[in-house]
């Protein structure tokens, strides 16, 4: 029996990221709470190590990968498109939810052929403009992603900012519908892990004040800046003081070379991939966020649901999320003198850390919680199948 035979609503929810990350993430946590009896759900992601794998999705949905060997090739992106093409002749119908650049590029050829039967929504965690890449392939994207944008029933963009963007470049604004990301309190509760111990663990000293990084060390999130912040702080500013990183990424050399180049090897730590995050949230006081490029971080809200407040730039959805100085600190900018006086103000006010930390767990409840993505999200795809079915 088929989708609508069964009165389910069939969505293909595509998000071709190469690395877990956050737009992952914020699929999982969907798919993890959304109505089984109301929503039929297949996702299309890239083979990749902890994408998707959580024991508690099965029977939730439909989870297709793809080969990937690393990086996009144009066989890859082929073979996503025919891919993507063969589940909605599958579907016959459905929901088609890209999420980013590299689904909308995939999924162009599929829904040119079948466009009057596939509803699309273009959920955006960032612009083409903010991805890496030689000035005709950004090009080739960007004019892509505008073509099926154009033609989407709902843009979802992650944050205000981007939102912003949008209306900037000429998209109406009942086109567009903001949704944050969400994180289920429940699963990042106050401190679930004992603290001595997730410290212990990491090789923390007792009575160290810990800042911990936590992403992929790329060139957007600005590792090596932060490193060299901690070289413009004076010895004694930061004699009882650590810094956790925790990632890795195409600038892992770099990263490792600018730690010893500052001679930091006792005060800045590399601790690898964490795959219990949790216990890392519990680990550290203030989490360090020198991005210069963010969605809507899931880093971010999933510190600030564990009472960890952030020192982050003002970029994308940072400044909506953070509320300085209620809830964290905010920068300017992700120069290393910057990043440097924004450590310095944190330790300066390190009494204010717990009652920053409690007040971002509250603020994460009252605008950041899965419950309300999922909802948002789930109304949007009602909306986009009535209308079809109502054409």
């Amino acid at each position: 029996m088929s989708a609508t035979q069964s009165g389910k609503i069939p969505v293909i929810i595509v998000g071709l990221t190469g690395e877990k990350g956050g737009v992952d993430r914020v699929i999982e946590q969907y798919i993890l709470h959304a109505d089984p009896s109301e929503f039929l759900i297949t996702a299309i992601v890239r083979d990749v190590p902890g994408i998707l794998e959580d024991p508690a999705l099965a029977g939730r949905a439909s989870v297709v990968r793809l080969p990937y060997s690393g990086r996009p090739s144009m066989r890859s992106e082929l073979h996503a498109g025919r891919t993507i093409f063969r589940e909605t002749l599958r579907a016959k119908s459905a929901v088609l939810n890209f999420h980013d650049h590299y689904g909308l590029l995939a999924g162009l050829p599929a829904w040119r052929l079948r466009s009057r039967s596939l509803p699309m929504v273009a959920t955006l965690h960032m612009h083409t403009s903010w991805i890496p890449g030689s000035y005709r392939a950004k090009r080739f994207m960007a004019v892509s992603e505008s073509y099926m944008l154009r033609r989407a029933k709902v843009i979802v963009p992650v944050s205000n900012d981007y939102a912003r963007r949008l209306g900037a470049l000429g998209f109406p604004a009942d086109q567009i519908q903001v949704i944050h990301n969400g994180i289920d309190l429940d699963a990042f509760g106050q401190r679930s892990f004992s603290r001595d111990s997730a410290r212990a663990s990491l090789g923390v000293k007792p009575g160290q004040f810990v800042f911990g990084f936590a992403g992929r060390f790329s060139l957007q999130k600005r590792p090596i800046e932060l490193i060299q912040a901690v070289g413009l702080l004076k010895p004694e500013e930061i004699k009882d003081v650590i810094f956790l990183l925790a990632g890795k990424g195409v600038l892992q050399e770099e990263v490792e070379a600018e730690i010893r180049s500052q001679n930091l090897m006792e005060k800045v730590c590399l601790v690898g991939q964490i795959s219990d995050i949790q216990r890392f949230y519990a680990a550290i006081d203030v989490l360090l966020l020198p991005s210069s490029l963010e969605g809507l971080s899931m880093t971010l809200l999933e510190a600030m649901a564990t009472e960890v407040p952030a020192l982050a730039t003002r970029v994308g959805g940072n400044s909506e999320t953070v509320e300085d100085p209620e809830s964290g600190w905010l920068m300017e900018d992700w120069k290393p003198e910057t990043i440097a006086a924004g450590i310095r103000r944190v330790l300066q006010n390190r009494a204010e850390v717990p009652f920053r930390g409690a007040a971002a767990r509250r603020r994460i409840k009252e605008e950041f919680s899965v419950s309300k993505m999922v909802s948002e999200t789930s109304e949007i795809y009602r909306r986009t199948w009535l209308a079809r079915i109502r054409r």
